[in-house]
């Protein structure tokens, strides 16, 4: 691995870091803190999110331009600035335009980022990558919480600044040691708009997004559906556990599995087999209330995680030409705002209709069939191999 993947890992772990100190902590501040209403808060964070995914095609087109590490630093520096902001939210419009100031850096730098490991790593090492990277990603979401709580005694604008540090440090590390990228194909003539017209005319493309969707819906359940139901069932204290035991599993067993299953199956296969995991994981969750129960089942959605979420990004940049990588990962992204808003938005909804019909399964069943449709969609995708596709390098 050379040093600009280890400086790609690296960014990973502080921006995992960064959002995930500050995220769940805004719902603690402003609501249990202030008293301020929990559907404004919710309101905040669906539009963050919304705002993110939406115009991370923006980002990915602007890279294409202007460079991907300029596009990386710009969104990195934008996204420290919206966090360390939201240490002055006194009133709802102003969280709410800091929450959205954050979700443009994250639109910038997002794309780029994911094409610059394109662009840096050969198609036969991106299983492995992906699975560190998952890694990373894993402990910096562990990790930030953990930092975000033992900063909250000393205020929320604490939590605020040292949340946007882990962005400004990762903005030092790319400027100083993330090269200049580009394909070595040479880019194709035309607009920048032209390569936003070649990928949503690239039907193979497009269909793997549209599936994609699917998984994106399964994806957020462990936020939405997993903490309602361990609520319900044993509290906060089953809630961290939850989280723990999901955590756990995704941080220590996912490069070690995907080392071993990447050589012997395909990025289709494990991504089938991962989405049918996590469909299993949330189908098996409506038929126990134990404690014990649901950490097994919230350990067998962890396993199709692991499996699912390296692969998935392996699929997808074998279906990106390096030439428009930032373009094309931007259109990726799509399916996370779409999974993810439904997801995010149904998860609670079935919960509460599902009490009204005194069906508590209703969910869970819902959850099985979407993953199931999803995993065999996934098994019937038809992946196009791009032969003539060259190696792409860094200069």
């Amino acid at each position: 691995m050379n040093r600009s993947q280890r400086i790609l890992l690296l960014d990973n772990l502080l921006m995992w870091m960064g959002f995930f100190m500050i995220i769940p902590l805004i719902t603690v501040h402003f609501v249990n803190g202030l008293g301020w209403a929990a559907g404004a808060i919710g309101l905040v964070l669906a539009v963050r999110q919304l705002v993110q995914q939406g115009f991370t095609v923006v980002g990915g087109m602007l890279g294409d331009k202007f460079g991907l590490k300029r596009l990386i630093c710009f969104g990195l520096m934008v996204r420290a600035l919206g966090f360390a902001s939201m240490a002055f939210a006194d009133s709802l419009p102003l969280l709410m335009a800091s929450a959205v100031f954050a979700a443009l850096g994250g639109a910038l730098f997002d794309a780029p980022k994911s094409a610059a490991i394109v662009l840096l790593t050969p198609p036969e090492q991106r299983p492995r990558f992906y699975a560190i990277q998952g890694v990373s990603s894993n402990i910096g979401m562990a990790v930030g919480p953990l930092v975000g709580t033992l900063l909250i005694p000393y205020g929320f604008q604490a939590v605020s600044f040292v949340g946007a540090s882990c962005y400004l440090l990762s903005l030092v590390f790319s400027v100083l040691f993330l090269p200049e990228l580009k394909a070595n194909e040479p880019k194709p003539r035309g607009s920048t708009m032209k390569g936003l017209k070649l990928a949503l005319q690239d039907r193979p493309f497009l269909h793997f997004q549209v599936i994609q969707i699917g998984f994106f819906f399964l994806w957020v359940q462990v936020n939405v559906a997993l903490m309602l139901h361990a609520t319900q069932h044993g509290g906060t204290s089953l809630t961290a556990w939850v989280y723990g035991v999901y955590a756990g599993f995704t941080s220590v067993l996912q490069y070690p599995i995907m080392k071993y299953a990447s050589k012997r199956y395909s990025s289709q296969v494990l991504l089938s087999a991962g989405v049918a995991f996590m469909a299993l994981g949330l189908g098996l969750m409506g038929f126990t209330h134990a404690p014990t129960s649901i950490l097994l089942c919230t350990a067998v959605f962890a396993i199709g995680n692991l499996l699912a979420a390296p692969s998935q990004q392996t699929l997808i940049a074998s279906l990106t030409p390096p030439e428009r990588a930032g373009t094309y990962l931007g259109v990726a992204a799509l399916p996370l705002a779409v999974g993810g808003f439904l997801g995010n938005a149904l998860g609670g909804v079935l919960f509460d209709y599902g009490k009204h019909l005194h069906f508590a399964a209703l969910p869970w069943v819902v959850f099985f069939a979407v993953g199931a449709v999803t995993a065999l969609l996934i098994g019937q995708f038809q992946v196009k191999k791009q032969l003539d596709q060259k190696t792409p390098t860094a200069v």
